[in-house]
């Protein structure tokens, strides 16, 4: 999103961001993360259910702010779940609203809760292929992405791939690697691998530590550095003690985007593992 606005501002567009994280942290855990943890313990479904209806009105509260502060060419949005009231509010005051799709929606979460061919699965696909008809146009980041989306009943006219972009200034190599893994605490003479992605299922992050096993016969000074968050990190920790890979394997939590390009040009290889989790 920041890589959009920079565009447009560069083009002489003002532009906005709106998102959960424009609400304090305080309130954002009284009204959303906290209860749908607590409600996750008693239920999976449950908690669930209410982080993303939360969600939903939660945005529908931020967007109607900002509709009511100015006039807006268009919205871009970036979540289905702000698209279900971001759509109608973007019809209601005749502005175009755009949805960018990063994700196969439900699939990621029937997989993540084990709800394949549960009741769940109906109700989740059925909420996605609204949310796609309540925009007016659909942006997807790869191909397999529209043809994903083409399936759930859009028309191709209303379909384009736009592929991720990044800002070159900002993500470029750098002559001394030996700088960045200082940084991490890695020494210079390690090989460093880099896998910076959401720690969950779809994104087939277990794999990189399980290859560790077998990488550590050849290369023996090697440290994995996991970038990122999510539901499998504590899976990929207990496969890190069970396998005794602590010397390998590196867990950096959530990075912050401005972070990120050192983290990078700390690497002598990157790696971007995906899986088919409903194949």
């Amino acid at each position: 999103m920041g890589l959009i606005g920079k565009g447009l501002n560069e083009l002489g567009h003002e532009v906005d961001y709106l998102s959960t994280s424009s609400v304090n942290r305080l309130t954002r855990m009284a009204l959303l993360s906290g209860p749908a943890r607590i409600l996750g313990w008693v239920s999976p479904a449950l908690g669930f259910t209410y982080a993303a209806s939360a969600t939903k009105l939660f945005f529908s509260y931020l967007l109607r702010s900002k509709f009511r502060e100015k006039e807006y060419d268009f919205v871009n949005l970036h979540h289905i779940l702000c698209t279900t009231n971001a759509g109608r509010k973007g019809r209601r005051h005749e502005i175009p609203t755009i949805l960018t799709v990063h994700t196969y929606y439900a699939n990621e979460v029937i997989a993540g809760f084990r709800w394949k061919g549960t009741f769940f699965q109906g109700l989740l696909r059925r909420d996605e292929r609204r949310a796609y008809g309540l925009v007016d146009y659909i942006v997807t980041v790869d191909r397999r992405l529209k043809d994903h989306v083409a399936l759930m009943g859009m028309p191709p006219n209303r379909l384009e791939v736009l592929y991720n972009p990044v800002d070159t200034h900002v993500f470029r190599p750098s002559p001394d690697k030996g700088q960045f893994k200082a940084m991490l605490g890695i020494p210079n003479n390690r090989k460093v691998i880099v896998c910076a992605r959401r720690l969950v299922e779809k994104n087939g992050v277990i794999y990189p530590a399980l290859a560790c096993k077998y990488l550590r016969d050849w290369i023996k000074d090697f440290v994995l550095v996991y970038a990122g968050d999510g539901p499998e990190r504590q899976r990929i920790e207990k496969l890190v003690l069970e396998m005794q890979l602590g010397h390998h394997v590196l867990m950096l939590g959530e990075v912050d985007h401005g972070r990120m390009p050192q983290v990078l040009n700390a690497a002598d290889l990157a790696i971007i593992p995906s899986i088919n989790v409903l194949g």
